[in-house]
């Protein structure tokens, strides 16, 4: 039986190199070979990213603004949501910006679309965190970081509520509490 080693040279989600070893590893698996199909972006190695590359990681507010940055659009209101961000000295900063890349009503969506080389996005820790400890995303501005946005969790409030739903309720309110 033929055995095959298959990875891409590129880290990058869409790039042409990881789709060629993609369907090279599937093509000679149908074909009977006994393929190791391996991702660079699992090894503790230091990678290039071409995309950070192109334009240097950002390290200011201002930086930004040289950068590909995808804007979610609330739904509820068409408008694109501004970046918060908390300087050093704790003041909040609402950063606006104008793009052309836009998303709709689809916070996985800005993941996909950033891993898939689109630009750089603001979301949630908890959202982003699995792409991160893949490597396939890099937190930037970390300095900024320390504001999140609100979030609710919304439930019928009658006398019937499941045991479900209120130990969820319950786990929800604990897990902030202590955040």
């Amino acid at each position: 039986m033929t055995k095959l080693l298959v990875f891409a040279g590129s880290t990058r989600q869409l790039s042409f190199n990881r789709r060629l070893a993609n369907a090279a590893a599937a093509m000679a698996r149908a074909e009977g070979a006994d393929v190791t199909h391996i991702e660079l972006s699992d090894f503790d190695v230091p990678l290039y990213n071409a995309d950070l590359e192109a334009r240097g990681t950002p390290s200011t507010l201002a930086e930004l603004n040289d950068h590909d940055c995808l804007q979610f659009v609330l739904p509820s209101t068409g408008r694109a949501m501004p970046w918060i961000f908390r300087d050093t000295a704790g003041k909040d900063i609402d950063f606006t910006f104008r793009s052309q890349k836009r998303v709709h009503d689809d916070v996985l969506g800005c993941v996909n679309w950033a891993i898939a080389g689109g630009g750089l996005f603001q979301i949630y820790h908890f959202i982003a965190q699995a792409a991160v400890s893949r490597g396939e995303l890099v937190e930037v501005l970390h300095s900024a970081g320390g504001r999140t946005r609100r979030f609710s969790i919304l439930y019928p409030q009658n006398r019937h509520l499941s045991a479900r739903v209120r130990a969820f309720v319950d786990f929800m309110v604990r897990a902030v509490r202590n955040t």
